[in-house]
């Protein structure tokens, strides 16, 4: 068996390295193909660019250096969720390109002209792209192959088991699968629990677990299980590490900053501690956000521009009022604003509201859960469309642009929602400005209740760095394209 693990551990391994060298080749051909295509397209008088085969041949070390820092941050050995990966990607290939660089400037390998600096920076750009784009799509086939497959167990089978096995199925890039739960409670031996329509076993006492660990063949066991003495907690937790390779503790915190906590030591008292950031609190921080959405805010206004005319055009045509609509939102520190809108409702909205509300329960009950009608008779035909696909939030470019804004953030909301809903929660909701996208847009929008969507803002505001921005605007093009939860 011993053997076995081994040789799944070298076809793990093997596997990764061949689709990084793969990447990174796909990257390269992307990189020459720009350059010799579309650059010299653009700027004629840009002389033009051949990589030779002789080239090619003295540029076979350089993959090397990508596999050589995807080593260095143990990206062949770990299990880490894909964002996590994508963002370690980031890192080993703008390390890479910068030493590739490096070697190139000072040994003049290629002499002055041969090898140009632009083909490196879209290598550059085309890798942090393909990496971890092939490492999503390679092992979700060695899943299927089995080679990137491991079997897990969970110590408990509370709400924190649960939400685990909620997490790894989530982050299949993982490659967990749970097999099932061990729990010392005699109420919970042979029990089945319904996880999002699967069906998972409660297998064994905990104090077996060395039983199913060698039947198993596990090597990482999940531990999910509460006590109230924490020497008992340890106790099971040196006991479990000495029969497997990994022991992954499922702490039972709550309301902490997952983003911005690391883990340090005081190695004479043998104690944890976890320190926990306020990225919102750092001037060059805010400073970072404000750059990063002018930037993209100026560069997307720029490229919609032509299909943002044609909206206002069709809003105008299509029904009786203005183009645009602005309502007062509460910004950050409870400053009010006007927040854009292309206009989405008949010009007599406000009079049809009224109208609802006082002769319709069922749609004034909806509209006191979540300011919100599923079925809203003021939307425009037009309006329906937009508001499907979120083009009626495209004028709040504006609202960023002149800083009332952000590319991400909380929701922008009322005051009078703020006030029914928020709580305590407000506190989160004043300390950052309200985004065009954010964590709620993309995780339900509309279909998930208000309660959660003011805790999913507090968390946001919680875990903010620039990293969580990136990752809400690259998932924020899917949310739209499914409209799970637009009206």
């Amino acid at each position: 068996m011993n053997f076995r693990r081994f040789m799944k551990s070298v076809a793990q391994v093997f596997s990764l390295v061949l689709i990084d060298i793969l990447a990174y080749y796909v990257a390269l051909f992307l990189a020459v193909l720009t350059r010799t295509t579309l650059i010299q397209f653009m700027f004629k008088n840009i002389p033009p660019f051949f990589l030779s085969f002789q080239n090619a041949a003295e540029l076979l070390w350089v993959p090397l250096v990508f596999l050589m820092m995807n080593q260095f941050e143990r990206l062949y050995l770990n299990r880490v969720p894909f964002w996590e990966e994508a963002r370690s990607l980031l890192k080993t290939s703008t390390i890479s390109i910068l030493l590739i660089t490096l070697v190139i400037y000072f040994s003049a390998m290629f002499g002055p002209n041969t090898v140009l600096r632009i083909v490196f920076v879209f290598l550059w750009i085309f890798s942090i792209i393909i990496f971890p784009l092939f490492r999503f799509l390679g092992k979700q086939a060695l899943f299927k192959l089995g080679v990137w497959k491991e079997n897990v167990i969970i110590l408990g089978c509370g709400p924190e088991a649960i939400a685990t096995i909620r997490g790894l199925k989530r982050e299949d890039h993982l490659g967990y699968k749970v097999l099932g739960f061990l729990d010392d409670d005699p109420a919970n031996q042979d029990r089945s629990i319904d996880v999002d329509g699967t069906e998972y076993k409660v297998l064994g006492e905990i104090k077996n677990f060395t039983k199913f660990v060698n039947m198993l063949d596990i090597q990482t066991v999940f531990i999910a299980v509460r006590y109230e003495n924490d020497e008992k907690l340890a106790h099971i937790i040196n006991n479990v590490y000495r029969y497997v390779k990994r022991v992954i503790l499922i702490p039972e915190i709550h309301g902490v900053s997952v983003f911005n906590s690391e883990l340090h030591y005081l190695y004479a008292e043998r104690l944890f501690m976890i320190r926990v950031r306020n990225s919102l609190k750092s001037k060059f921080n805010m400073f970072i956000k404000r750059i990063f959405d002018l930037v993209l805010s100026l560069a997307g206004f720029v490229v919609i521009l032509p299909f943002f005319l044609l909206v206002a055009f069709l809003v105008k045509i299509t029904s009786k009022g203005g183009i645009f609509y602005g309502h007062p939102r509460v910004g950050k520190d409870g400053k009010e604003f006007k927040a854009w809108k292309f206009r989405t409702m008949y010009y007599d909205s406000e009079e049809r509201l009224k109208h609802i509300l006082a002769t319709d329960p069922k749609a004034k009950k909806e509209w006191k859960a979540s300011f919100k009608m599923k079925n809203d008779p003021r939307i425009t035909p037009l309006g329906k469309l937009l508001r499907k696909t979120s083009m009626d939030e495209l004028p709040q470019i504006i609202n960023i642009l002149v800083g009332q804004m952000s590319l991400v953030g909380p929701r922008p909301v009322v005051r009078e929602e703020l006030e029914s809903h928020y709580g305590d929660f407000a506190e989160y909701y004043y300390s950052v400005k309200p985004g065009l996208t954010g964590l709620w847009q993309v995780s339900g929008r509309s279909d998930t209740d208000y309660h959660y969507r003011v805790q999913t803002d507090a968390w946001y505001v919680q875990n903010w760095n620039l990293w969580l921005d990136i990752i809400i605007l690259f998932r924020t093009p899917l949310a739209v394209l499914r409209g799970k939860g637009a009206y």
